[in-house]
């Protein structure tokens, strides 16, 4: 049985993956002088030649697998050997960490991965980043559940249900959905075309209707709102176009304490303003007692910056679906939001307002995650919020 299982693809890709550091080439280096004899020369001479390779890009580049392997041979025959001998000194040291362990590791993956993986190269302020992408959870998820004799996947955010089932590759599957045991008339789903965060608009105008459109909701809202948005930048933006004292902001540079401080007032409060983001610490993961939270404003789409690692899954799921986009780009996004919708029912008393703040949330690649929720359509959410708490 899966809890959370919309989780699922994502931390299998990522126990599947791996990187290389400038950082922790160094620390290897400093760690071989210590407790290896000539390993340390074999460590600094990889970094050296694949600091070549990245002085030779502007910040990203994709890096084929032979490059990696062609330096490697380049080297002491002994060196993987070495590498071994070294991490188990280490541990043996009652160190937690061996950073030629995790040179090691990422040798065995890089050796042992497929077409269905990305290499990808980034120019970093302080070296270089090499970057091993698993494209296919189901490249360790599809064996284990297809050879039980029965699993259970569930999530409060697992739409569309088809796509996790190819994500997984799961092969004999039956999908049901349940409506919410909570009481509709107790949540009010708006979506409120009258603002975007697309890439292409964003700028002055778009964040000050923003500001406007979040400060004539605060104040229609019983008690509590939260704000999130698609990253730290935006949220940042639309903040100088309000001038309340008091907002409560996450950064992320706050510590556990601080973050946890903050969610205590935010709690406490009457009637507070909090700005967080989707994917962050305040969305996911928390629960906010006693209908603390009237309401949670969406603002704006989270979607993944379109890089090369987000180029190689929308070719990958193209090329294995037929859903590049969708199950790439579009879908995690729409997940991101239904998420932090969350945050505000959590009981069947619970009475919140959810405003689904960008006009995208009305497009028919959009609104298929978003299928068995009840929604209306305003631009003057405000207006129907007043109603709902009246």
């Amino acid at each position: 049985i899966i809890d959370e299982a919309h989780q699922l693809p994502n931390r299998a890709r990522e126990l599947l993956s791996a990187k290389l550091t400038t950082y922790t080439l160094k620390r290897a280096y400093k760690e071989a002088k210590e407790f290896g004899e000539y390993a340390h020369n074999d460590i600094e001479n990889l970094r050296i030649k694949l600091q070549e390779i990245a002085n030779k890009i502007e910040e990203e580049a994709y890096i084929d697998k032979k490059e990696l392997v062609a330096i490697l041979n380049s080297l002491g025959n002994d060196f993987l050997t070495e590498l071994e001998e070294i991490s188990d000194l280490v541990k043996e040291a009652g160190k937690e960490r061996s950073f030629c362990s995790s040179i090691l590791n990422f040798i065995e993956k890089w050796m042992d991965s497929d077409e269905d993986f990305a290499r990808i190269i980034k120019r970093r302020k302080e070296g270089f980043e090499i970057k091993l992408v698993s494209l296919l959870p189901s490249k360790i998820t599809s064996n284990i559940i297809n050879n039980s004799y029965a699993t259970i996947l569930m999530s409060a955010t697992l739409q569309p249900l088809e796509m996790y089932a190819d994500l997984l590759g799961i092969e004999n599957y039956d999908t049901i959905s349940f409506k919410s045991v909570f009481p509709r008339e107790n949540r009010l789903n708006i979506v409120a075309p009258i603002v975007t965060t697309k890439f292409s608009r964003r700028g002055e105008e778009q964040y000050k209707k923003y500001a406007e459109a979040i400060k004539k909701i605060f104040c229609e809202v019983n008690g509590n709102t939260a704000v999130f948005f698609p990253s730290y930048g935006v949220l940042k933006e639309v903040r100088k176009y309000l001038n309340f004292e008091g907002i409560l902001e996450e950064s992320p540079k706050l510590n556990k304490e601080q973050k946890s401080a903050i969610l205590k007032r935010f709690v406490e409060s009457e009637k507070a303003l909090l700005f967080g983001v989707q994917g962050g610490s305040f969305d996911q993961g928390i629960d906010i007692p006693n209908n603390s939270l009237k309401c949670v404003i969406i603002a704006g789409l989270a979607l993944a910056t379109p890089d090369l690692e987000i180029k190689s899954l929308i070719d990958c799921y193209n090329r294995k679906y037929g859903h590049g986009i969708e199950y790439g780009y579009i879908f995690p996004a729409i997940q991101k939001a239904i998420q932090a919708s969350g945050r505000a029912i959590r009981s069947e008393k619970d009475r919140a307002v959810i405003v689904y703040l960008d006009e995208r949330f009305l497009w028919r690649n959009y609104r298929r995650v978003l299928e068995g929720e009840d929604f209306i359509v305003s631009k003057e959410p405000w207006i129907e919020i007043r109603k709902f708490w009246n």
